[in-house]
């Protein structure tokens, strides 16, 4: 996972083995772009790992649980900015941020997506700076087979 800067936007270029591996990646680029100082120059790490490293960095004790029920989403493209969108609104309305998943993404025979699951959430710290993300936009909207397997995906986040 690497952020890349766009014009007034930021990029999120990530990659998983599976799509719930892809959108936890997307949700913990979206949780660097919101506190810049979770950022470690040069990760690139995968799985548990990172949200346990990211979890250990905030001094915040965990909120609890909230479910995901993300239905419909005719691709997982759409899926990806759904996923994102609610974890933006979480923050936005909940003061809390993701720490850790259980998903699972599945597809259905007509080719619709469906995301079920739940989200682990600390509190955000009343004095604690937040960059604002407006949502997640289909503008420029990639998800594509990775060069040796799983999926890769661009997405460009509205500031």
């Amino acid at each position: 996972m690497r952020l890349f800067e766009h014009t007034a936007d930021v990029g999120l270029d990530v990659r998983g083995e599976t799509p719930e591996d892809l959108l936890r990646w997307a949700a913990e680029g979206l949780r660097r772009v919101w506190l810049p100082d979770l950022r470690e120059s040069g990760e690139d790490g995968h799985g548990a790992e990172g949200d346990a490293r990211a979890a250990a960095a905030e001094p915040e004790a965990a909120a609890g649980t909230l479910p995901v029920d993300i239905s419909g989403a005719p691709d997982l493209e759409s899926l990806l900015i759904d996923w994102l969108n609610f974890l933006i609104f979480t923050l936005e309305t909940e003061g809390v941020y993701p720490v850790g998943f259980d998903l699972d993404a599945s597809c259905a025979e007509d080719g619709s997506w469906t995301l079920r699951g739940t989200v682990r959430v600390s509190r955000l710290p009343a004095a604690r700076p937040v960059v604002a993300v407006k949502g997640a936009t289909y503008h420029g909207l990639a998800v594509e087979p990775a060069e040796g397997g799983g999926l890769q995906a661009r997405v460009i986040l509205d500031i």
